[in-house]
């Protein structure tokens, strides 16, 4: 029988395959978290499936052949997400309000922290460097304390780190000291 249209059962094998290659895509140039990806896949076969308990069936048949597969792993995401926000200097309420973002779990998000080691000083540290705040400012750098100090303090640093940070030296961290 050749006609324009498929049984159902093949027509939702053809949407399930497509959906494993979005997802390998996906994931293959993103890092994600299982929520991630369970949103992701959503939104993407929102246009291809009308009824929205069958969407979310494949989605989550997906998401969890990627899982078992060990494609997708949470704290793996949650530990190399940690590693590249401490590297830019984000402070851990923002670190873990990102992973919130992306559907870690407190304790994943927690334990990755942990695991890292993140300091919040050295993070401190290295956002007034990349920033140019406060030691690294090249001018005006008594005027602008205040406004330093507050930037820190948005960012989601201590005060009384970021008042550290900002009045102490450039090389804070120097064993020389």
């Amino acid at each position: 029988m050749h006609g324009d249209t498929q049984p159902p059962a093949e027509a939702a094998s053809d949407i399930e395959r497509w959906l494993m290659r979005a997802a390998l895509s996906y994931i293959n140039r993103y890092p994600t978290s299982r929520a991630n990806l369970l949103r992701v896949l959503a939104r993407k076969l929102q246009r291809r499936v009308d009824d929205p308990d069958e969407a979310g069936a494949l989605v989550a048949r997906v998401a969890d052949r990627l899982i078992e597969a060990r494609l997708v792993d949470d704290a793996l995401f949650a530990g190399a997400r940690v590693a590249a926000l401490k590297r830019r200097g984000i402070s851990a309420a923002v670190t873990r309000a990102k992973l919130r973002e992306k559907g870690v779990d407190e304790a994943t998000a927690s334990t990755a922290l942990l695991e890292e080691g993140h300091d919040e000083r050295e993070a401190a540290h290295a956002y007034a460097r990349r920033r140019g705040l406060g030691p690294f400012r090249v001018r005006d750098r008594t005027g602008r304390r205040d406004r330093d100090v507050a930037a820190m303090a948005r960012a989601g640093f201590p005060v009384d780190i970021a008042i550290d940070i900002i009045d102490g030296d450039r090389d804070w961290n120097d064993p020389r000291r």
